[in-house]
């Protein structure tokens, strides 16, 4: 048996406690749930404003009342590039916030126990979330050097940032006095890249001589790209290029970029494994995998929490409860 790529999706995060024990302050909400107005944090919007309150003022209410389109598609639209760069504070300090109430027992710590006891006792975990639930369910509070996420036995592959990675950039009196008006203010062609020396990793608030820029990818459709280093895509290429079973979980399948790379490096006969919310959720997923002929596909409604405690989640990881 040859070690599984799991990918985890918000779906994952928001289910990854018990139904019966969550408080919706403690809980990652869904990606259109960014918006509405049980999990709006206005402290924090109100740090970032008026760039987060006016976009918060215009999308909120078109997804609350459910007009057709999703956040994502939402983000895309959006001109006025200092709102986007709002929304990259407004996050960060959102799932910060939002990791400090991590909770357990809970799913991803019986995820990990299975892997552990597992055959191989190796998995590669693919996240698009921005909380740090997984790593402090694996023990790794603070990490200073992102190569730590891949050597271990259990990878960590973190496509779009963390709300506790930052660009560093070194602090300058004729920029601004905030990281959010420095970056706010730079010119709309600019990547982070082309004014900061590095990544870190380290929950430490504003001061010191650097400013911290968010490194995390805002929910933008198929404009996103992946915001962890090139040497953790290289590392997820070889496990999906020799991995036999893929397990999904909360993940929707509409990150372009790495349907590309399973498409891509995914040559071998592989097992896919399903987890969602609801049958048609399932139905989706698998409507994405189809077209590419070579995957046996499964799939499983009602959850995480629900896979967790069933007998389809032994078989995956080919071990006993």
């Amino acid at each position: 048996m040859k070690s599984p790529v799991i990918i985890l999706g918000a779906g994952a995060s928001f289910d990854y406690i018990d139904p019966t024990l969550r408080d919706i302050q403690q809980i990652p909400p869904l990606t259109d749930q960014l918006v509405s107005h049980a999990y709006l944090n206005r402290g924090i919007a109100k740090k970032y404003s008026p760039e987060v309150e006016n976009l918060f003022s215009v999308i909120g209410p078109k997804i609350n009342n459910g007009i057709g389109k999703t956040l994502e598609q939402f983000l895309v639209q959006v001109s006025d590039r200092r709102e986007v760069v709002g929304m990259q504070f407004y996050l960060k300090d959102f799932f910060l916030d939002i990791s400090r109430g991590f909770r357990s027992p809970n799913n991803y710590k019986a995820l990990l126990n299975y892997i552990q006891r597992s055959e191989t006792k190796e998995a590669t975990i693919v996240t698009f979330n921005y909380d740090t639930l997984l790593e402090q369910s694996m023990g790794l509070r603070e990490i200073n050097d992102l190569s730590a996420y891949v050597n271990g036995p259990i990878k960590v592959i973190k496509m779009h940032g963390s709300c506790d990675w930052s660009y560093i950039h070194r602090k300058n009196s004729r920029e601004g006095d905030t990281a959010f008006a420095v970056l706010k203010n730079l010119g709309p062609n600019y990547k982070p890249s082309d004014i900061c020396t590095d990544t870190y990793v380290q929950n430490s608030s504003e001061g010191g001589e650097f400013h911290r820029f968010p490194a995390l990818a805002v929910p933008a459709g198929e404009t996103k790209t992946f915001v962890c280093p090139n040497s953790h895509i290289e590392v997820l290429k070889k496990e999906l290029a020799k991995t036999d079973r893929i397990l999904v979980i909360g993940w929707k399948a509409g990150d372009p970029h790495l349907l590309n790379l399973i498409k891509e490096c995914v040559t071998q006969p592989t097992s896919l494994f399903i987890v969602s919310g609801s049958k048609d959720g399932v139905d989706k997923v698998m409507g994405k995998f189809k077209p590419y002929g070579k995957f046996s596909l499964m799939g499983q409604e009602n959850g995480f929490s629900s896979f967790i405690h069933r007998d389809s989640c032994a078989t995956f990881f080919g071990t006993t409860y």
